[in-house]
């Protein structure tokens, strides 16, 4: 603009000069020789055509400019616009001449032109349009004065900086988004060379490395030092696409604290020019906690659906497979019984017993980890099942292993089945003898914990509040993670093939979530395994286990009304039985057992009833004929395991329940305790939950 500007100048000057040699010849200050021609004064003739061609020149210059030309007398009002001016004010040329300069400006526009100065100055102007638009101007103006050295007006070189003017607003306002963004604490932006040394970094970085700005800058850290190995391959392919492209695709990646612990980020980066880079990034660490958190949900989720499978087999097929082993184990105890020490034959019927026994453990192993397992749970301390265990766990240990026994002093109290947790810890102890086979040491300890929202949080599976916590701890091989993620799926198993079922560690996972507790596990190859079950804290008092009585004590004399359906099963138990001195009245269905105790009058002491039978259940028998003899006792059996009869129904309504298969001594001591404990009036309360429970049962098969 300043260029233009004097060329305008350098052609007024000329035409000044012109016009003054013109004047100067007509009034006779010049001296000139004539054109013999024209009869007209040579010098004048060529001061015309000079400045014909001046004028000339200096109205294109004018007209064909980019730049508006404006000029005002010393009363600001317009004496010359060019078409280009016009054009930037919205009004034709000869519109704008005798208008004032001050109707096209703003306020501070016109502050600025009427501030007096002899030399030109360049300021920047908005002007108003006809149309009432804004139009930014860079506005060069030079006063202009007469002979005299008054001053005669101003001649001005206007140029629309509008778009250029919105192009820094837009930047400011850019500026200002990336500084809040800077400030704001969301993202780590860090600004370094091409070399990767940090050279400006944001105090959302500083908080998430850990380090000061200072450590960071003073000392040339760089995003290599930064950087994990595990991460150095996703750097060097962010740097490829930074030579290639100038800016990298989004990726995920670790960076190193302070503290040497790690953060998960995802970050980007982009040149900046030839010499330094930005990069940006976001802490993942909330998020992966989250999405760790979903994974151990979904894998906890596809096993709880594994042994769901397999439990629904389980359950389906356990009534009528007890109900087998019943009679097996039962027959192979009466020929027992009948046959001589020396018999020859004795050695077959002892092991048909042993093959009966162990598909019965087979069995309630497969209804524990499918948590379908009939329990009885009890308030009880760990740490004194623990001591109670200890002479029996030494032996199954051996002498290369040494065991050591941490109980807390003041142990707390949970509700499980006592037989059920020491099943748990003998298949733990197990476990770790095998997976220390020259040796080691196995702790075992209990603890009182208080679990609190920041544990249970990041957790699935935990509910705040008191636990108790059983660890056991080897010193073995330990296991790898692809191993502990499948430790608890029913038939895995890393023994050789003949030395483990894979039922174990899935029977400890079926026992602690049937009794409201949870598992983890914590493993290195090479140092130990460490297996931690977390159990709610209960504050009932704990009860007393039963003694143990002799085997005479199961005989008696009373009477006992047997009702059930599977011919086999009731003639063994009607043989375990009277071989024990009870008499006993045997009906096929609970309408025969009724039809008699109605057409009856003959003492009547213990129904012994199967729960699930055609036509009427073994609850609603007992209801039905409590009515009839309100002191009569009652004790179910069932080889049904639907956890729904046994929560609403048998136990919680203390409802006497023995578990098929059984064997003599378990049936008999069972019926001993029934009829010898004291009558209790909510015996008729218990029946009705325990007939509403099967009413729930058989209606939804």
């Amino acid at each position: 603009m300043s260029q233009k500007a004097a060329e305008v100048a350098e052609l007024e000057r000329r035409l000044a000069e012109a016009q003054a040699t013109i004047e100067a010849l007509l009034s006779g200050q010049i001296d000139a020789a004539f054109d013999p021609a024209s009869n007209t004064p040579i010098l004048l003739s060529k001061a015309q055509d000079a400045l014909r061609e001046s004028e000339e020149r200096y109205r294109r210059i004018i007209e064909t400019t980019n730049e508006g030309v404006w000029q005002m007398d010393a009363g600001y009002k317009t004496t010359f616009m060019n078409r280009r001016m016009a054009q930037m004010l919205g009004c034709e040329a000869d519109m704008g001449i005798g208008r004032s300069a001050m109707e096209f400006l703003d306020h501070e526009g016109r502050a600025t032109l009427v501030t007096k100065s002899d030399d030109a100055q360049q300021v920047e102007v908005r002007f108003i349009r006809s149309d009432k638009t804004i139009m930014w101007a860079l506005m060069e103006a030079t006063p202009m004065f007469d002979a005299q050295g008054n001053s005669d007006g101003t001649f001005a070189m206007v140029m629309d900086i509008t778009e250029r003017k919105k192009s820094e607003a837009a930047l400011q306002a850019s500026e200002a988004r990336l500084r809040r963004l800077w400030d704001s604490g969301i993202i780590l932006i860090t600004v370094s060379d091409l070399q990767g040394r940090i050279i400006e970094v944001n105090d959302a970085a500083l908080a998430m490395l850990g380090y000061s700005r200072d450590e960071l800058l003073a000392n040339g850290m760089s995003w290599e030092a930064l950087t994990p190995p595990e991460s150095v391959a996703a750097d060097l392919s962010a740097r490829e696409q930074l030579e290639t492209r100038g800016v990298t695709a989004p990726f995920e990646k670790e960076l190193l604290r302070k503290d040497g612990t790690r953060t998960a980020i995802l970050t980007a980066g982009a040149l900046l020019d030839d010499k330094e880079k930005i990069v940006v990034a976001i802490d993942l660490t909330t998020r992966k906690r989250a999405e760790w958190a979903l994974l151990e949900v979904e894998s906890q989720l596809r096993q709880s659906q594994k042994m769901e499978a397999v439990g629904q087999l389980a359950g389906g097929i356990a009534h009528d497979f007890n109900n087998i082993l019943t009679v097996i184990l039962s027959c192979g105890e009466f020929l027992l019984e009948d046959l001589q020490p020396m018999d020859p034959a004795r050695a077959d019927v002892e092991e048909i017993c042993k093959a009966g026994a162990r598909a019965a453990a087979l069995t309630r192993q497969l209804l524990m980890f499918s948590r379908q397992q009939v329990l009885a749970p009890k308030v009880l301390e760990i740490s004194a099942v623990t001591a109670d265990m200890e002479n029996m766990l030494r032996r199954v240990l051996g002498e290369d292993v040494g065991l050591v026994l941490r109980n807390s002093p003041h142990g707390g109290r949970v509700r499980v089945d006592p037989g059920s947790i020491e099943q748990v810890i003998m298949n733990l102890v197990v476990n770790a003898r095998d997976a220390m086979p020259t040796g080691g040491q196995l702790v075992i300890e209990t603890a009182n914990v208080m679990l609190d929202e920041t544990f249970v949080h990041p957790q699935s599976g935990f509910t705040p509040g008191p636990h108790v916590v059983l660890s056991v701890t080897d010193t073995g091989t330990g296991m790898d993670e692809a191993t502990c993620a499948r430790i608890f799926e029913p038939f895995f198993t890393t023994k050789a093939v003949g030395q483990g079922t894979g039922l174990g560690l899935s029977t400890v996972f079926g026992i602690v979530q049937q009794s409201h507790g949870t598992i983890r596990v914590h493993s290195v190859v090479g140092e130990g395994t460490t297996f931690s079950i977390y159990l709610p804290q209960v504050y009932s008092d704990a009860e007393a286990s039963l003694a143990t009585l002799p085997r005479t004590a199961f005989h008696g004399t009373e009477t006992i009304l047997l009702v059930e359906d599977e011919e086999q099963v009731r003639m063994v138990t009607r043989n375990i039985l009277e071989r024990h001195g009870y008499r006993v009245l045997e009906m096929r269905s609970p309408p025969e057992a009724l039809l008699h105790v109605q057409n009856s009058s003959e003492q009547i002491d213990l129904l012994l009833t199967d729960v699930v039978m055609p036509h009427m259940s073994g609850p609603e028998l007992a209801r039905q004929l409590t009515k009839i003899r309100p002191q009569l006792r009652v004790l179910c059996m069932s080889g049904y395991t639907d956890d729904s009869i046994v929560r609403h129904g048998v136990l919680q309504a203390a409802i006497a329940f023995v578990q098929k298969p059984f064997t003599s001594d378990s049936l008999t001591q069972k019926v001993r305790e029934v009829l010898d404990e004291e009558p209790t009036p909510s015996m008729k309360q218990a029946m009705k939950l325990m007939q509403d429970a099967i009413v729930r049962v058989t209606s939804d098969e």
